[in-house]
């Protein structure tokens, strides 16, 4: 019988002991570690906070090298994320009515870009790089910009047809 309780101690001071050391190797409680959330839902699709993040990120880079004033960040996070809305809603209409661009034509576009800021087009995306940007965000935003510019052309054409036959009846 005493040799079952001594058992029984040794085991139940084992399993103390044990767990003494595990708290101190182990945290007890987790690293809490933030999860992308979704900011806003336009029709088919979604904005990320990361991508919010990102994009705001990319404005601010902007206006501070241009000189330009810096509006408050929750102002300036609005204002981003409401172009995200408005861009994201053309983009849909854009991808509808099968505007879409070639990859020669992106490629052209960055090299106009490049070369009005006097570099190559891979310097170009190493200065964004070294700045601090997502250069694949950066060819991305390129690509996205094309398609808007398209689509408002398309727009402000039909605006103008509609126009000409109106003068004309």
């Amino acid at each position: 019988m005493a040799t079952r309780l001594f058992a029984t101690l040794q085991t139940a001071l084992s399993c103390l002991m044990l767990a003494v050391w595990l708290h101190h190797i182990v945290p007890v409680h987790a690293e809490v570690i933030p999860i992308d959330r979704v900011v806003a839902v336009v029709d088919d699709d979604v904005i990320m906070e990361s991508e919010l993040n990102q994009k705001t990120g990319e404005v601010l880079f902007r206006l501070k090298q241009n000189n330009t004033a810096v509006p408050p960040e929750q102002i300036l996070r609005e204002q981003v994320l409401n172009k995200m809305i408005v861009d994201s809603i053309q983009l849909q209409k854009a991808e509808q009515g099968g505007i879409k661009i070639s990859q020669a034509e992106l490629e052209q576009t960055i090299t106009r870009i490049a070369a009005q800021n006097r570099m190559s087009p891979q310097e170009f995306i190493d200065f964004a790089a070294a700045s601090g940007l997502d250069p694949d965000s950066i060819v991305e935003g390129i690509r996205r910009d094309i398609i808007l510019q398209q689509l408002q052309r398309i727009i402000i054409d039909k605006k103008i047809e509609i126009t000409e036959r109106e003068i004309d009846d």
